[in-house]
Parts: C-alpha cells; sequence; structure tokens
C-alpha cells in the first residue's frame, strides 16, 4: 500500500469511517460507544478477533496520559494559578479528552489492523473466533471430552 493509501485509512478511521471503503461508519450513531461489528457499506468486519479493542484503549490512555504531563508542566512552569485551580484542569481536561477521544482511538486502531492484516481473517494466535465464543455461550458448540481446557489439562 502507498504512503497516499496508508494516511488514508487512518485518517477515515479518525473520522469514523470504514478504513476500507471510507463510506460506512464505524459507529451506528453520533453518541454511541460501541462499535459495529460490520461496515454498513461493504461488509467487513471490524473487530475480526476478540480482545482488539484493548489497542484503542491504550491508544486513548497513552495519549490522555500524555496530555495530562504535558498540563502538569504547563500549569507548573508557566501560569501562576492557584494549585485547585491547576488540579481541577488537570482532573478536567484528560478527562474530556479521553471521554471525546475514545471513539477516535478505536477508529484509528480499526484502521491499523486493516494496514497490517486482512481484516475478513482471525489472527493467527487467537484461540477462537468471535462466532464460535457466541456459538459456544448459546450452548450449540460442543468440544470433544479429550481437548483439553484453557490450562492444558484434558476435560473429563
Amino acid at each position: 500500500m502507498t504512503a497516499l493509501g496508508t494516511a488514508g485509512a487512518l485518517v477515515a478511521g479518525f473520522l469514523l469511517r470504514c478504513p476500507v471503503c471510507r463510506r460506512g461508519g464505524i459507529f451506528p450513531s453520533l453518541l454511541s460507544y460501541r462499535m459495529r461489528e460490520r461496515c454498513p457499506a461493504c461488509g467487513v468486519e471490524l473487530m475480526p478477533d476478540r480482545g482488539e479493542v484493548t489497542g484503542g484503549m491504550a491508544i486513548t490512555m497513552v495519549l490522555t496520559s500524555i496530555l495530562g504531563v504535558v498540563g502538569v508542566i504547563y500549569l507548573a512552569v508557566f501560569t501562576t494559578i492557584s494549585p485547585a485551580w491547576a488540579v481541577a484542569w488537570l482532573i478536567a481536561a484528560p478527562t474530556l479528552f479521553a471521554v471525546w477521544f475514545y471513539r477516535h482511538a478505536h477508529g484509528l486502531w480499526v484502521a491499523v489492523l486493516f494496514l497490517t492484516r486482512n481484516m475478513n481473517e482471525a489472527h493467527p494466535l487467537a484461540s477462537m473466533r468471535r462466532t464460535d465464543v457466541d456459538a459456544e455461550r448459546a450452548g450449540t458448540v460442543t468440544r470433544p471430552l479429550s481437548s483439553p481446557d484453557a490450562h492444558g489439562t484434558p476435560l473429563k
């Protein structure tokens, strides 16, 4: 993929659009924090494996921490406001930023997933696809008695 295609996918993710077709929305509404499972325009699975939302959470956490540290340095060195106001600003600004940026970070993470691998295939290290987990919760999938559990011990 070219540098322009990479930048376009990242911008589309930040703007909460599907990085594949750049038309479908990643979230169903403006105030929703729950991602769609599939793009409404092209049908690509946005989070092929469970647990992949942690990438978006990590992006939010890192940028919020950087904002907090920069804010502390700025308020300590360049202002003369009272400590009570400084604490209020240092609590409010990163919190509001994290609430606003959370959705955009997830969009960026979907774009990173698109750029690094095929969105319609499970990650090679994933043990079960989401559909298998849903089927297992519903009780429609049974495991053979000889298969090991999560810790490697045989089931009885």
